[in-house]
């Protein structure tokens, strides 16, 4: 279906239906008419209708814009299996309670209106057009517009969670043929950029209980994805760089690891690479550092956020941190490893800042078991969260100093 909609002239959307078998041209809601006529040109004569403005946000919104107002509450904005029809397609036709939309990579028209709204681009309409208008769509560039429509996906609605990859499959397999099939789609990230895909953060509302958020990876009847994917199991997810800040940009990303090897096993006859996942692992090998305090709590000023931090023994600074589970009234020491993953420099107008002073960021993992009869093979681990160190006083890629090459399998 993906080629259906990528290469239709046109799609219809009938984003005021709230189910497969609900029409879509009924009547508009009712508003009150004023009166109008202008008293500089006493000719031009008419009316405005006042209508109920719905309120709320998405990620294609200008408040107050028709097609907001027609959007934001409806069914089809909301399921995950409409996400990839919106943005494959060329030009779509939508028809909402107010208005008559038409949205194409120029942006947004609404009935009534002649100039498009920059809103709500479709990816692969905006991506195409820039490869036809010659410009060089670098890897990183493609990499981090994947990475924004999968955090724009994880809002989506299911009626199976088993469908959260084959609803997207659509588009990772257009995006495969943008980075060419060197790269390997490892649920739901690109494998040559797995050391900066791996660092997402869960959204606060949606973190469970540390017990809670492990222990239903083991005992789920049905697989959805392994818990290094921000696909795993139902969080929202965000893209983490905005939360870890400098006062400068980044230059000189190097992954850290020596290897990662990917294991996939996808459901059924296996031909779509893209679709259901049954099982998946990453054996990787790198340094580890054993965290002695668990993470404790600080507020962003900047962000207005409310992240962790990780200390040593003495109190000092290693890393600020984002962890997958909820710790109020969660007292309890757990097991925890630093998994480095990657490393960068700082850099303003002047240039970058030295090698001595390497950022440092990777997983916060914890053992799934521990069983004699797994030696000598890789200690099996969940990701536990996310963590990215300062290189200020002996923190930074520094903190690795010492620390021993280890595999783990991160399940």
């Amino acid at each position: 279906m993906s080629n259906v909609y990528r290469n239709s002239i046109l799609t219809i959307c009938p984003v005021l239906s709230s189910s497969h078998s609900q029409g879509f041209l009924e009547k508009r809601s009712h508003g009150i008419n004023i009166p109008f006529s202008s008293r500089v040109n006493p000719d031009i004569i008419g009316h405005y209708t006042i209508r109920y403005s719905v309120s709320g946000l998405t990620s294609l919104n200008a408040c107050g814009h028709p097609f907001s107002e027609d959007f934001n509450k409806t069914v089809w904005a909301h399921r995950a299996w409409t996400f990839q029809e919106f943005h494959l397609s060329k030009v779509l036709l939508c028809f909402g309670k107010r208005k008559i939309h038409i949205i194409s990579r120029k942006g947004i028209v609404s009935e009534g209106e002649t100039e498009y709204e920059q809103i709500g681009v479709p990816a692969v309409p905006f991506l195409e057009h820039c490869i036809a208008n010659g410009e060089d769509l670098d890897r990183e560039l493609v990499y981090n517009h994947w990475m924004g429509l999968a955090a724009e996906y994880s809002y989506k609605q299911f009626t199976y969670p088993t469908d959260k990859f084959p609803a997207l499959s659509g588009l990772a397999s257009y995006f495969q043929s943008l980075l060419g099939f060197d790269d390997q789609y490892l649920a739901g990230l690109w494998q040559k950029d797995l050391h900066r895909q791996l660092f997402w953060m869960v959204c606060n509302e949606e973190r469970q209980r540390f017990g809670d958020l492990f222990g239903s990876q083991c005992s789920s009847k049905q697989f959805i994805a392994p818990s290094w994917s921000w696909a795993n199991q139902s969080p929202k997810f965000e893209n983490s760089h905005r939360y870890f800040h400098t006062n400068g940009s980044y230059a000189d990303y190097r992954p850290e690891y020596v290897s990662i090897e990917p294991y996939i096993q996808q459901s059924g006859s296996g031909e779509n690479p893209y679709g259901q996942v049954e099982n998946a692992s990453l054996t990787i090998k790198s340094r580890m550092k054993r965290i002695t305090r668990s993470p404790g709590r600080f507020y962003d000023e900047i962000f207005t956020n409310s992240l962790w931090q990780i200390k040593d023994l003495n109190g000092g600074y290693l890393a600020d941190c984002s962890i997958d589970w909820d710790d109020e009234n969660d007292d309890s020491d757990h097991e925890l490893d630093l998994l480095l993953l990657g490393s960068a420099i700082e850099e303003n107008e002047n240039g970058p800042f030295g090698q001595d002073k390497r950022y440092a960021w990777g997983l916060i993992i914890c053992p799934a078991s521990w069983d004699e009869s797994e030696l000598p093979r890789a200690r099996k681990y969940y990701r536990a969260g996310i963590f990215y160190s300062k290189p200020k006083g002996q923190a930074g890629l520094s903190i690795f100093e010492g620390c021993e090459m280890k595999t783990v399998c991160l399940i």
